[in-house]
This record gives C-alpha cells, structure tokens and sequence, in this order.
C-alpha cells in the first residue's frame, strides 16, 4: 500500500517543489452500544460497547506541472467486552499527476483503500465490523504522451496498469484469502474535434490476469469515429471497428458498430454517451450532470464487461455527497481548496454522511457483465441541505474456461443489486443541526438462483453540535433490520456519541 502511496507523493513534489501543500486533519472518536453486536436472531443477540476511532489526514496541492488531491486515514474498532475482535480498516483516496516533459509526457498515478463488504447478500452494516468486512486496495499508474498532429489533430498514447489486493479482515478469517487482480489497458487514439466534421482513430488492448490458476482475458480493439458538430453545443457521431475476445478457453471475434452525441448547452450542464454492438451484445455509457448554486443532478447508465480492478476503483452507484457539495459551491468559492474545506464543514456541522448507497463492488476472480443506472441530486440551502439517490445493478460471471463455477462464487456475482437513501440536515441554531439518513438496499439472484434474496433497511438520527470552533459532538440513534432466505434474519438497535476535532 505504502509504494502506491510514495508514488502519488513523489508525482506531487516533483513538478514544483516551492509550492506549499494545503493539508487538512481531523481526528473523530465514537462510542457506541448495540443491542445485537453479532447481528444475530433475537434469541442469540449479544450487546457490547465498541469505540470507534478515525484520524484522517487530507491534502490539496496544486501547480503548474504537478497536483495531488485527496485523503488517508484508517478507523480502529475496539470492543470492550471483547464481543468481537479488534479491527483496523483503511481509509484512502489519493490521486496525484504531473507533467513530467512539458506538453508531451505525464503521469498519472492514485491510491485507493476502504472497507468493502464481500457477499452482497448478506449485511452491510456501515456502523460496525461484520463477518462481511474486509480492506480493498487498488493502485494506478499511468504514464501518457499526448500532444497535436496534422495540425489540428491530437494523439495520445496511455499505459494504464492497476492491481488490486486484498487485506485482512473478519470476512477473509483476518488472512489475505481473495487472489490478487492485475489488470493492463494499453490505449492509443487520433482524434480531430468536429469543425464541423469531424473524426477519430483508436486501438486497444486490455489484459486482466488473477493469481491462482485462472485464466487470463485479453480483449483487442480497433475502433473508428467520425462526427458532425450540428450546433455549438450539440454533436453526433458514428463509429465502427473490430475486436477479438480470449476468455480461458473461449475465443471470440466480432464487429463493433454504434454512435454517440455530445451536449453542452451551458458551461453547467453535459451530456455524453455512446451505444456499441460488442461481442457480449449491446454496451454503453452514458452520462448526464448539471449543477445550480443550490443544486447538483447527476444521471449515468453504463453496460459493460468489467473487471475486479475496475469494480473496486470506481464503484458504480455510490453517491458522494463532498464531490456533489463542491460542484454546488464552485460559483460561490472559485478557491479549489477553499471550496473542498467549505464543503468538508458543511458536511461536519451538517452531520451528513460522506457515501449514500451504494451496491457492493464484486471482489471476482472472473470478467463481469455489469449493467448498471444511477442517479442522484443533492440540495443545498441556507438551513437545509438534502441528498438522495437511486441505484441497480446487475453482474452477471462470463466464465469462457469451460468450467462451471462453484456456487458460491456464482451467487456473488450473477445478482441484481437496487438501493435507495435519503440524507437530510436541518439547523436549529447556527451551532446545531439535526440529520436524518434512511437507506434501503436489496439483492435477487440471476439465473437459476434467482429464488435468493435479501433486504437491508437502516435509520439514523444524529444531533449535532458544534463545541468550538475546531470541535464537532454529536449524539444518535441507528436501527437496522436484515431479511434473508440465504442468512438469518435480525434486527439491531444502536446509540452513539461522537467527537470530531480539525486541525
């Protein structure tokens, strides 16, 4: 985790070393009481005291060639009665780049590591360890060249490596059980913007290899565009190409034919997409936002074959509320970094959470088809602020290795994933607010175990108050219920008091 992290760091304080970071730490402390700590059935329920504590270092670093944004800290969970055992779980989102040769070489490279559940069928608790916990981590690295060509065209060439590991946890029995994931996409792309015609050129490989004896998947593309600019901020395009698929013992050629459109009808609101005929059937990705001064709106539906680096580095589904408040600000405060401390202390005195729903991002040892829809707007007023959104998706294991998987493995993957919550803050007083966050989740299988299913809803009501000018309490209530026909069903009802310093 550590070499990931230094290569971040090191893209940061090369580019121009008398620029001054903006760093930015807090250090939160919670003490909570369950009335069901092993989330069992009423009969065997067990209650315990557990302390949460979470020291999280940001940073904010820009200049001409060089910038890194983002956070690392980690939450320790200490049980008093010794109910469970004592965990730590990372916590980091690092993203650094720098133009490494003026205009032509850059690099960019990012950190990743967080709590993950592994089985979407079963609970996903946020306020406490489970035996369906386990540390994610996922690193990137990718150099690019890019610059201009026959005048008005741009080329570029990207060499995008990812891993992703495992760490211990009560899921994995505190051993590093899951294989490791490494994943290879080497892009190269002539493009001319439409003026009014215009046109591209791409070629693509992406391989993906598992530790153990799975098979690896390579995927060769080459795709062409052309398209018509019919408005100024309105485009279409055309596209086409050919591309060969080996999954295990599974080979596959086809032909690649689709088109897409670009909208811009304000510097505040986008539209892209595209639609393709692959080797898989139909694919696409589309993507629509528009943000006001009190509001940002956020739509996307993608269909595709995916990865365990891919799943774990952009989770699909999952709402953050701190990027939707910093698009929400952008007019109000220009400062990058004084918007992101803004948006950090509205969440804080706010008591908003940082994530809303999200559905469970498959640790697989085999490609996925994901079709997936999102959607999300967040509010926000003098007094109150409101986040809400909306999420399916469906993963389904493309297995070419001519072996069946084993059941267990099936059920992870092949299933529907659909939540829903709602995220509220309302203040009484310049010093105190109260929030509310309701979250509903649910999860079928496919297939022929599609009789599967489980459901998750949870509440919880916090005050908040702010002691002094650095310090944040806050006292709550959680509830939580788990119906299954794949686990036992249980209820679970929790208080909690927090502090919360900033440096």
């Amino acid at each position: 985790m550590w070499v990931g992290t230094s290569v971040c760091l090191g893209l940061a304080v090369n580019g121009a070393r008398a620029q001054t970071p903006t760093f930015n730490a807090s250090l939160g402390g919670e003490l909570n009481w369950s009335d069901n700590i092993n989330q069992a059935p009423a009969a065997l329920a067990q209650s315990e005291f557990s302390l949460n504590l979470t020291p999280t270092l940001g940073v904010n670093y820009r200049s001409g060639r060089s910038q890194l944004n983002g956070f690392a800290g980690f939450t320790a969970y200490h049980y008093l009665s010794g109910g469970q055992s004592d965990t730590i779980y990372p916590n980091i989102g690092l993203i650094g780049s720098l133009e490494a040769i003026e205009q032509f070489l850059f690099i960019d490279a990012s950190v990743t590591a967080s709590p993950q559940f592994l089985n979407p069928f079963r609970p996903q608790s946020t306020g406490q360890v489970t035996n369906n916990t386990y540390s994610a981590y996922n690193y990137q690295i990718a150099p690019t060249i890019k610059g201009q060509i026959f005048g008005d065209a741009t080329y570029q060439l990207r060499s995008n490596s990812s891993w992703s590991t495992s760490g211990t946890g009560t899921a994995l029995g505190n051993s590093s059980a899951l294989d490791n994931s490494y994943q290879w996409n080497l892009d190269g792309s002539v493009t001319r913007a439409p003026q009014p015609f215009g046109w591209a050129l791409q070629a693509q490989h992406n391989t993906v290899t598992q530790d153990g004896n799975q098979p690896s998947y390579t995927n060769d593309l080459a795709r062409g565009s052309v398209s018509y600019r019919v408005a100024e901020d309105f485009s279409l395009s055309a596209r086409g190409g050919y591309e060969q698929a080996d999954i295990g013992l599974r080979s596959t050629t086809n032909v690649i034919y689709g088109g897409g459109l670009t909208w811009r009808p304000t510097p505040r609101t986008n539209l892209d997409g595209y639609w393709e005929r692959r080797y898989f059937g139909d694919s696409w990705v589309v993507s629509a936002s528009h943000r006001m001064p009190f509001l940002a709106l956020n739509l996307d539906t993608s269909r595709d074959v995916v990865s365990t680096p891919d799943t774990l580095f952009t989770v699909p589904g999952g709402t953050n509320i701190f990027n939707s408040l910093d698009a929400i600000l952008t007019t109000r405060i220009p400062d990058a970094s004084a918007r992101a401390a803004a948006a950090r202390q509205i969440m804080l005195v706010g008591g908003l959470p940082a994530q809303l729903a999200q559905p469970v991002p498959i640790y697989s040892q085999n490609i996925s088809l994901q079709t997936r829809y999102s959607g999300a707007v967040t509010l926000y007023g003098a007094r109150n602020s409101l986040a809400f959104n909306v999420y399916y998706l469906r993963s389904e294991a493309v297995s070419g290795t001519g072996f069946n998987l084993p059941p267990a493995l099936a059920l992870f993957q092949n299933s529907v994933q659909r939540g829903a919550s709602i995220a509220a803050s309302h203040s009484l007083t310049p010093f105190t607010s109260l929030s509310a966050v309701a979250l509903w989740q649910q999860t079928r299988g496919v297939g022929s175990q599609s009789s599967d299913e489980s459901r998750q809803l949870t509440y919880r009501l916090q005050l908040n108050q702010q002691l002094a000018a650095r310090l944040t309490g806050y006292v709550g209530l959680r509830y939580e219920t788990y119906t299954a026909n794949v686990a036992p069903d249980y209820n679970e009802t929790a208080a909690l008091i927090g502090l919360v310093y900033t440096f």
